[in-house]
């Protein structure tokens, strides 16, 4: 299956994704975030936690249930070490450091997992955060380009962002496409973000928000998918409830849509068999 499970922070989104047959890679985009779900796992559960440099080819995945690698991006640090005043307000650099080459070990990783014939299933965790990753190695690439040409990175010409013709779409669409033609599970966690529109007002056309909300990250994730997935947690009753927004998984299809599922693996098992009409 390819899911995409979409929700606000803390709403158990990895927690279903580690549901999923094992062995599993957790790729820790959102550094941390497997800390936070990890408690939740039955006790008995193998965990391998890497480090930035290991090399999974070289795991025997044979011995884990999960195996799990950070992915830091040390631009965030560089960036806070160089921030300047100028004023009243702090201007950051605008060179992207670290980005493409955070992207590069998360390629030469997915493709080593995908290559894996012992691994069942890829987290990577976010989905929402891969995409910033892939979108902004672009924009490295295309400043790297400009510096090497001889342009100053102060030079009002300095590239600071992609046009939407360039956003890397068919990169997202690889992940995607590479898992599937694995035969891998692929479970992508999605945070939610607003969605605006325009309007004419009196100073022109302005933006707005709609009041809906949709899943941050690569446009096309919920095209691609076999299922996404809205999952919420109740803060009063600590219940988790997750929803079909999209299905075309075998023997649920669209009559899945809009439908409470068990947020586990498990529980779309099981609404696959109730659908077929089994026990």
């Amino acid at each position: 299956m390819i899911i995409a499970i979409w929700g606000s922070e803390k709403s158990w989104k990895t927690t279903m994704a580690l549901s999923f047959p094992k062995p599993l890679f957790h790729m820790d985009l959102d550094v941390g975030g497997f800390n936070r779900a990890a408690w939740k796992l039955p006790k008995d559960t193998k965990i391998l936690r890497c480090n930035i440099e290991d090399d999974i080819s070289k795991i025997d995945w044979s011995q884990y249930d999960i195996v799990t690698k950070p992915y830091p991006l040390p631009i965030q640090m560089e960036k806070m070490m160089g921030a300047k005043h100028e004023g009243v307000t702090i201007r950051f650099p605008r060179r992207v450091i670290g980005y493409k080459e955070i992207w590069r070990q998360i390629v030469i990783d997915f493709v080593a997992a995908c290559k894996n014939p012992l691994l069942q299933s890829i987290d990577p965790d976010s989905a929402t955060q891969m995409w910033t990753i892939c979108h902004t190695s672009l924009l490295q690439e295309k400043q790297e380009i400009q510096i090497s040409q001889g342009m100053k990175v102060e030079d009002k010409m300095f590239r600071e962002r992609l046009k939407p013709v360039e956003f890397p779409n068919s990169r997202m669409r690889s992940v995607i496409y590479t898992a599937r033609s694995s035969g891998k599970n692929l479970i992508l966690t999605h945070y939610p973000k607003d969605v605006y529109a325009d309007k004419v007002t009196e100073k022109g056309i302005e933006q707005y928000k709609t009041g809906a909300i949709t899943p941050d990250g690569f446009k096309d994730t919920q095209k691609l998918v076999d299922a996404v997935i809205w999952i919420e947690l109740d803060d009063k009753t600590n219940n988790v409830t997750a929803k079909f927004t999209k299905c075309a998984i075998e023997d649920i299809g669209t009559a899945g849509v809009g439908l409470f599922v068990e947020p586990t693996y498990q529980g779309i098992l099981d609404l696959q068999k109730s659908m077929r009409g089994e026990e």
